[in-house]
Parts: structure tokens; C-alpha cells; sequence
């Protein structure tokens, strides 16, 4: 009894705070359900934005992984001379605002001239590889904290036994670790993919944010706000939430 009566407060809180964000989603939900749009073509623009966020997280991911996965196995390893100063260089995105490595990224590729080089052969800017790329360099740094965290809890015991086994460094990691963390790994790539997916400061920066081409689902939500059409902001914002829900979900899941 004692120990229900200890959990009744605690559970009236959760509570409240499950009611109110029910509540707060359930209004967005009903409106783009009970209402049309002021603008109906542009449903449209909401679809292809959502499509090309999909894609460009998707290639992110891909692209962070195969970077970060191997650089922090290196940083997990080890006392190496500088290696703290050297990871915190590779996370300064991590603090910076969106917007902030956006303009850095966007100074880099039009006055350095490596920079300019690689814009010209490769043009990134206002492209979806200057999505990809903004995506990405806000992505690695979640990633290279995540894994090496993940990659310190593996026991030296294991790879000295790989070792005795015939492996590299390298070959041990990826024949061995991380089969047996795959849920790990996958928790690891929804989350990069959750931060590509809801970037709108960088994205717009280096995308450019033209119409038909680089507009990303966030960027879209902040022209249809512009445009005043609440109806179809709404929609485009229940489609946000569903996304964000399933990704939260599948990473519940495998957690547990």
C-alpha cells in the first residue's frame, strides 16, 4: 500500500503530461483531417518535400555510417596523445547551430579554393548533394559519440581473442563486433537518420531551398507558414510527426 501510495503522485504527472501532448498532436491530426486546404496543388510540393528528405537522410546515413563507424572505433581505443582534442575538433557541429554549419560549409565551398574546386566539379551548392552534405556534417558528430561509447563497451578479452583467431583491428570490427551489436548499430543509424530527417538551418543554407528541387520537408513547413495556409500546414505537420513516431518506435523496439 505504501508503495502505492508513493507511485499515485508520479503517476498523475505522467499523466498530465501524456494527456497534454496527446491533446497538443490530437489538434494538428484533426484539423488536416476535417478541413481542405486553401491550396489544394499544394499537396503536391508537401509530398515531393517528403520524399526528398526521406532520400537525402537515407544517403546520410549510408554516408556517416561508413565514416563514423571506423573513426570511432579508432577513438575507442586506446590513450592516444591528442585523441580528446581531436574528437572534440570533429564534434563542433555537435554545439553549433544548424544554421551556424550551414554558413560555414557555404563559406568553405564559394571562397576557399578547395572548396570552389569541389563545388564546380561536383555542384553542391543549392543541390541535393549540398543537402546530403549539410546533413551529413551535422550527422557525424551524433554518430562518433554514440559509437564510440557503444565500442568502449566492447571487453579487450574479445579482441585479443580475435586476434588469436587470425584478425585485424579492422577485420575483428566488422566480421565480428558488429554483427553482435546490429541492434545497436541500427539504434545508431536512426538516430543520424532522425537528425538528417528534422534539419532545416543547414539544409536550406547549402540547398538553397528552391522549389521542386531542394525543398526538404522542415523547409516546406516554413513556406507553407508563410503562405498562411494552416489546413496544409497541418497535413504537412501530421506527416512529421507520424515519421518522427515510427522512427522513435523502432528505436524503442530495439532497445528493448
Amino acid at each position: 500500500m505504501g508503495l502505492v501510495g508513493e507511485l499515485t503522485p508520479l503517476t498523475l504527472v505522467v499523466g498530465l503530461i501524456i494527456a497534454f501532448e496527446l491533446i497538443v498532436l490530437a489538434t494538428v491530426f484533426y484539423l488536416s483531417i476535417s478541413s481542405l486546404p486553401a491550396n489544394p496543388e499544394l499537396f503536391k510540393e508537401v509530398r515531393d518535400s517528403t520524399i526528398l528528405s526521406v532520400e537525402t537522410s537515407l544517403v546520410t546515413t549510408l554516408i556517416v555510417l561508413m565514416l563514423s563507424i571506423p573513426v570511432s572505433y579508432w577513438f575507442s581505443r586506446g590513450n592516444l596523445k591528442g585523441k580528446h582534442a581531436l574528437k572534440a575538433l570533429l564534434s563542433i557541429p555537435y554545439i553549433l547551430s544548424p544554421s551556424a554549419s550551414g554558413l560555414i560549409l557555404l563559406i568553405f565551398l564559394v571562397k576557399n579554393p578547395l572548396g570552389r574546386a569541389l563545388n564546380e566539379s561536383f555542384e553542391i551548392v543549392n543541390d541535393f548533394k549540398g543537402i546530403v552534405l549539410a546533413q551529413s556534417f551535422l550527422g557525424f558528430p551524433i554518430a562518433l559519440t554514440y559509437f564510440t561509447a557503444l565500442f568502449k563497451t566492447i571487453s579487450p578479452s574479445l579482441e585479443e581473442v580475435a586476434r588469436t583467431l587470425g584478425y585485424g583491428r579492422l577485420e575483428a570490427l566488422y566480421r565480428i563486433f558488429l554483427p553482435s551489436l546490429k541492434p545497436q548499430v541500427v539504434s545508431g543509424a536512426l538516430l543520424v537518420f532522425a537528425r538528417a530527417f528534422g534539419d532545416f538551418g543547414a539544409s536550406l543554407i547549402l540547398g538553397g531551398g528552391i522549389r521542386g528541387r531542394t525543398v526538404t520537408l522542415p523547409i516546406a513547413l516554413y513556406f507553407i507558414n508563410q503562405y498562411g495556409d494552416i489546413v496544409l500546414l497541418a497535413y504537412a505537420l501530421s506527416s512529421y510527426v507520424l515519421i518522427a513516431y515510427l522512427i522513435l518506435f523502432m528505436t524503442s523496439m530495439l532497445e528493448r
